[in-house]
């Protein structure tokens, strides 16, 4: 049986990244979800629930690129139960999703996105396709409070242009380009 679920959790060690059929990417990893929970007075952490996450194609790239080990992350997808039988031919179980949308956890800290270019990596990679920089690390992506705002020179303090959503014509599928908005006109 198969469910349709949302989960969050760190990623327990690093990510696994391979080729599977057809030289199909995939990238795994160990979600730990341990909830915690206010009891007489105090926050105590409930058992911990271990799933493996496998990720295929472009998302696997982008996982590849952008998780590491100990990070805040959710992810969305198939859940199954696997079973087999370990080396002493003990019948086991093992917690499997098939993940269609992964991220970092923003209750936990920021993140900066990249949109994927063209050789399938995340557009801030180097050339081993790792993530500049790591979670908790800006890697000097970030605002740093240098200043200004921390975007561009810091000179003036004015917040960057941040240009809105195109709008779709859901008839046409024609696209209109909206004006650029900033703080001092939004």
């Amino acid at each position: 049986m198969e469910a349709s679920v949302w989960m969050t959790g760190r990623i327990g060690g690093s990510v696994d990244f391979r080729t599977v059929k057809e030289n199909t990417p995939c990238a795994s990893f160990s979600l730990a979800c341990t909830p915690s929970r206010y009891r007489e007075g105090e926050w105590k952490d409930d058992g911990t629930l271990w799933v493996r996450v496998s990720c295929f194609g472009q998302l696997a790239n982008s996982v590849k690129a952008s998780f590491a080990k100990g990070q805040p992350v959710f992810a969305a997808g198939k859940l199954r139960v696997r079973k087999w039988k370990d080396q002493e031919n003990h019948e086991r179980e093992t917690l499997e999703m098939t993940a269609s949308a992964v991220g970092h956890d923003l209750t936990f800290g920021t993140t900066v996105f990249s949109k994927r270019n063209g050789n399938g990596n995340g557009g801030d990679t180097n050339t081993n396709g790792e993530a500049n920089g790591s979670y908790g690390d800006n890697g000097g992506h970030l605002p740093h409070g240098n200043g200004g705002n921390g975007y561009g020179n810091g000179s003036n303090g004015a917040s960057p242009a941040i240009p809105a959503a195109p709008a779709v014509n859901p008839i046409t599928g024609e696209i209109s380009t909206p004006a650029t908005y900033t703080s001092e006109t939004a």
